[in-house]
């Protein structure tokens, strides 16, 4: 058969629906992603006929018999046609229902990306590590972030379609699938302007689409109690980043040594901390500061005296000689009256290192309390900020004095969440 040109566009029957149309590079990416196989059926735009995948474009793989195709015209046909589900997908889905996707930062790197998808959902480890992203059949030059978008897409179309097929038995999980779709491309960033590819485009409207369908018709499909135990678990998974905060900043108050500090600081009155300072005094060296002048006169004197006893003894001079003896002698006498002040200065220099310990020790005193301070402060502003909201928008009554009421009630709404995720995840 001759391949058709690849400005041309095709529907495809992806989950029941017919979606497209899409370009032949969409196809052929979907193909390699897993979203299509050589199953699918497809039908070129203003044709009539359906036909699989594999018979249209050969992959290389053995030829089954094509399905039926669809009685309707392509544009509005809906069929029941079924997915095969594997042990991984149904893995794969049930880690999305319990997924925190976190937002990612517009210049986060590609490799931080895509492990952040794979931190959220293990099961789609292999997908990026099994090979490169980068999708075959392309005819346009993309990034390597775009890759990985358009893989994300994939698989994120992957999933509701496996979701979709609990929907008679299980409505609650196309349901839930199809509520966190929304989330899941805010925070990887998916949208029509993620792509340059107009079948990309295109994929990202259909998959929104079908999850939006999707929604409505699991909606649909649930009784009134079990609504309500959705909506709860809703609300549980929004909270549960909150909650796990909340949590943690409850116990390091209870186990804080300043926690006293804590509950009067979230009180509002008012508290001062006494530190253990030691008094200081300025010890004045005053014999240091005269050794100092004795030495460095004593030494010019005695050189200066020598000098001047030498150049008399030369010249015969008399009284230049005595004036050198002179000198020479006060020069001694300084250095000998330099002798007798050391033990006065060693003592002073012991008095000043003691009053310099205490300095220090007062320095680490206020260092202490200012450190005691931060402490206080910072978790009465993360109780302030956090838990307090928590506390209101779940209506658990806020008692300062009674912190460990205030956690146990918190613990036991996140063990009852997690018994609910447990039960309306399960795949």
């Amino acid at each position: 058969m001759e391949t058709p040109p690849t400005n041309e566009q095709f529907y495809a029957v992806l989950g029941g629906e017919t979606v497209g149309s899409l370009s032949k590079t969409a196809l052929f990416s979907m193909r390699y992603a897993g979203a299509v196989t050589d199953e699918t059926l497809i039908c070129q735009v203003g044709g009539t006929e359906w036909q699989r995948m594999g018979d249209m474009f050969p992959s290389g793989k053995q030829a089954v018999p094509p399905p039926p195709p669809p009685s309707a015209t392509p544009a509005r046909t809906s069929t029941s046609a079924a997915i095969q589900v594997t042990q991984d997908d149904r893995k794969a889905l049930q880690e999305y229902l319990v997924a925190i996707f976190r937002q990612q930062a517009e210049s986060a790197p590609t490799g931080t990306f895509r492990d952040s998808i794979v931190d959220a959902i293990p099961a789609l480890g292999a997908l990026f590590g099994r090979r490169k992203a980068v999708v075959a059949g392309t005819t346009v030059t993309n990034t390597e972030a775009e890759n990985t978008k358009r893989e994300a897409l994939f698989q994120l179309r992957r999933i509701l379609e496996v979701s979709a097929t609990y929907a008679d038995k299980a409505p609650w999980i196309p349901y839930l699938a199809a509520h966190r779709r929304p989330r899941f491309m805010e925070c990887y960033r998916i949208s029509t302007a993620s792509f340059a590819d107009f079948g990309d485009k295109t994929l990202v409207d259909e998959t929104s689409r079908f999850g939006d369908n999707l929604g409505a018709r699991a909606a649909s499909l649930m009784d009134a109690e079990t609504a309500k135990n959705v909506a709860e678990l809703i609300a549980f998974q929004k909270r549960q980043e909150w909650l796990q905060a909340a949590i943690s900043i409850l116990g390091e108050i209870i186990r804080s040594p300043y926690r006293e500090l804590i509950q009067n600081r979230l009180k509002g009155q008012m508290f001062n901390l006494a530190g253990n300072y030691l008094p200081v005094s300025t010890v004045d060296n005053w014999a240091g500061r005269i050794i100092s002048w004795c030495v460095y006169g004593g030494v010019a004197l005695l050189v200066g005296g020598g000098v001047a006893f030498l150049t008399g003894e030369t010249d015969y001079n008399e009284p230049q000689k005595s004036f050198g003896k002179i000198l020479a002698s006060i020069g001694v006498l300084s250095l000998i009256a330099a002798f007798a002040l050391q033990p006065i200065d060693k003592k002073l220099r012991e008095e000043q290192a003691a009053e310099d310990r205490k300095s220090e020790a007062n320095t680490k005193e206020e260092e202490r309390i200012q450190s005691i301070w931060n402490e206080v402060n910072r978790l009465a502003e993360a109780f302030e900020t956090t838990v307090k909201p928590l506390l209101a928008e779940m209506q658990i009554p806020i008692t300062i004095d009674d912190m460990e009421g205030m956690l146990e009630q918190l613990k036991a709404y996140e063990k009852w969440g997690r018994e609910l995720e447990s039960y309306y995840t399960k795949t």
